[in-house]
């Protein structure tokens, strides 16, 4: 789904990344693979910086999975 992107955020913490969707609230980045979780957060930041939708794809968790531009 497109979505406006209005936050990011990731800690120090191995793989624990989260962006806040528009109209859904918080949702994390699922924590497959460390360079998945900094490829994600960077398309999200991304998005979020330059006013641009994303599409957003989640799992049944509500984890986000996949991010497109």
């Amino acid at each position: 789904m497109w979505k406006t992107i209005n936050q990011t955020y990731a800690t120090t913490a191995a793989k624990n990344c989260w962006a806040s969707l528009a109209g859904m609230g918080w949702r994390k980045v699922k924590p497959t693979t460390d360079s998945g979780v900094t490829n994600t957060h960077l398309l999200l930041s991304l998005a979020n910086a330059n006013g641009k939708q994303a599409y957003v794809k989640l799992d049944s968790s509500n984890l986000i999975t996949a991010v497109y531009l």
